[in-house]
C-alpha cells in the first residue's frame, strides 16, 4: 500500500509542475509551489498534510491528473460522467486557505478541467468507495456543465 501511494503521490507532482507550466503560459509570475513531504504510514498522514498543490498570484490551487484510459477527454462532453469527483469532502471542508480552484487533467495530461470554488453552492456530496484504498468515503461532486475544460 505505501508503495503504491508513494507512485501515485509522484504522478500527482507531475499534474502540478503542467499546472505551473499553463498557469506561467498563460502570464501569471507569481506561481509558487510548496514543499511536500510523504508520511511514512498512513497513521502518519495527519502529520504530513500540506497546504495546497500550488499557488498562483496567493490563490490555492488543487491538482489533480487522472489516469485510465476512460478519463480521457478533449471537452465536457467527452468526460465520460455525468458529475466530476472534485475532491474527498473531509479534504475541503479542513482546508485553510479553501482552495480557489481545482484543475483536474485527463488520462493524456493533453486537458484539464477547471472546477472554482465559487461554485461550492452547486456541489454535492456522494459516499463513493475510494479506488485507491478499501474504504467508502463522502467526496465533493458537481454537474459536468460546470466545469471548464481547456487544452494543455
Amino acid at each position: 500500500m505505501a508503495n503504491k501511494f508513494k507512485e501515485r503521490f509522484a504522478k500527482s507532482h507531475e499534474a502540478v509542475a503542467l499546472t505551473a507550466e499553463w498557469f506561467s503560459k498563460q502570464g501569471c509570475s507569481n506561481i509558487k509551489i510548496p514543499k511536500f513531504t510523504v508520511a511514512p504510514s498512513h497513521k502518519d498522514w495527519k502529520k504530513h498534510t500540506d497546504d495546497g498543490d500550488l499557488y498562483v498570484s496567493n490563490k490555492r490551487i488543487e491538482v489533480k491528473g487522472l489516469t485510465g484510459r476512460h478519463y480521457w477527454f478533449t471537452n465536457n462532453h467527452e468526460y465520460p460522467f455525468s458529475s466530476w469527483i472534485i475532491c474527498a469532502k473531509h479534504s475541503y471542508d479542513r482546508a485553510k486557505p479553501k482552495p480557489h480552484a481545482y484543475i483536474i487533467w485527463n488520462c493524456n495530461r493533453t486537458h484539464f478541467g477547471i472546477i472554482k470554488t465559487e461554485t461550492f453552492d452547486r456541489w454535492r456530496v456522494l459516499n463513493l468507495k475510494d479506488p485507491n484504498y478499501p474504504t467508502r468515503q463522502d467526496f465533493y461532486i458537481i454537474n459536468k456543465l460546470f466545469v471548464e475544460v481547456r487544452a494543455k
